[in-house]
């Protein structure tokens, strides 16, 4: 169940991402909802689950420009490894930990693709910005995720 949950909320998300989400545009920065995703699903249900969603959601961002076809897809597995892993360590009940850990793992994975891009210049100029605009939306989004997932969330 929590499955075909899981998948419908990511269907659902993917369809906002690409349709809906550029009227929210603000100064060339938009929120990356699956990647809002990918961190909740990282922190409160495991690395496992933290990479197969990271994985799915990059490479849905790579169909749209696959001339760098697998490029989310890895940057966004990595995040959700590393989140995942340190799950356990955060006060991920919090909601200062929480957009905390969305502006930094954004952050870091901005960080990485402009690298990888070679567009360093955009680190500052999008990435920070995009980053905090994602965490933000992401804080809101993180209630109603817990909302849906509350029965197979375990909080130690």
């Amino acid at each position: 169940m929590r499955f075909a949950t899981g998948s419908l909320i990511f269907l659902l998300l993917a369809v906002f991402q690409s349709t809906l989400v550029s009227f929210g545009e603000f100064r060339g920065a938009k929120p990356d909802l699956l990647f809002i995703f990918l961190v909740y699903f990282a922190l409160f249900f495991g690395r496992r689950e933290g990479m197969i969603i990271g994985f799915f959601a990059g490479l849905f961002l790579d169909l749209y420009e696959p001339r760098y076809l697998g490029l989310h897809a890895f940057i966004y597995t990595l995040i959700g490894f590393f989140i995942g892993s340190l799950a356990e360590r955060l006060y991920r009940e919090r909601i200062l930990s929480q957009f905390l850990t969305l502006f930094f793992a954004s952050l870091v994975g901005n960080i990485l693709l402009f690298l990888i891009l070679a567009r360093p210049a955009l680190i500052v100029q999008m990435g920070i910005l995009q980053s905090l605009y994602t965490s933000v939306v992401g804080i809101a989004l993180f209630f109603l995720f817990t909302r849906i997932f509350e029965r197979w969330i375990k909080i130690s």
